[in-house]
């Protein structure tokens, strides 16, 4: 194996190179400290971006929890509609020209009057309770008393025919009774 000897320039600039590591490292040293720095800074900024990320999860995260609670509502009163839909359209497409004709003919008055009507229902209750419902719960007594004293009037008037001289009185009544009828 055949040794080769440097040049006398190429080991001077080896030596210039070797004496100018100790500086070349102090310069490196201090670019990979400030790019430390920087690190640390983009490390900071990286743990409050995943921080505001965490936070964003958790309020999408709660947000589709309340939505898919909104939507089940949704869901259960779209169903409460088509259920009651189902049952009432045919009613009311019969009632529909009823309801036109009503509304058709119904007049202001007419709503007054009824609005009018609905605010005395409380005193005409009051009375029908009171006062009417009393006499209908006598009404049963009613017909045999009415036909006993149809049977009493019937006998006294039988009686007063029977009276002497009943006859002579009530012609002259009638003769009194035919001036004032004819004046």
């Amino acid at each position: 194996m055949v040794l080769r000897i440097p040049r006398p320039s190429i080991v001077f600039d080896a030596a210039h190179a070797v004496a100018a590591l100790p500086s070349d490292a102090i310069r490196l040293l201090s670019r990979l400290g400030g790019l430390i720095d920087q690190a640390e800074i983009l490390l900071a900024r990286a743990d409050r971006l995943l921080d505001s990320a965490e936070r964003s999860v958790a309020a999408v995260n709660d947000a589709t929890r309340k939505a898919e609670g909104v939507v089940a509502r949704a869901d259960a009163t779209t169903k409460s509609v088509q259920q009651l839909t189902g049952e009432y359209a045919p009613l009311a497409e019969r009632a529909a020209p009823l309801v036109r004709l009503f509304v058709e003919e119904l007049q202001e008055n007419e709503v007054r009057a009824a609005i009018k009507l609905t605010d005395s229902l409380p005193a005409l209750r009051d009375h029908v309770e009171n006062d009417v419902l009393p006499i209908l719960a006598t009404l049963d007594r009613v017909g045999p008393d009415v036909h006993e004293l149809l049977d009493v009037t019937q006998d006294l008037r039988q009686a007063i025919l029977g009276l002497p001289g009943f006859e002579f009185f009530r012609r002259r009544g009638e003769d009194r009774d035919e001036p004032s009828q004819q004046s």
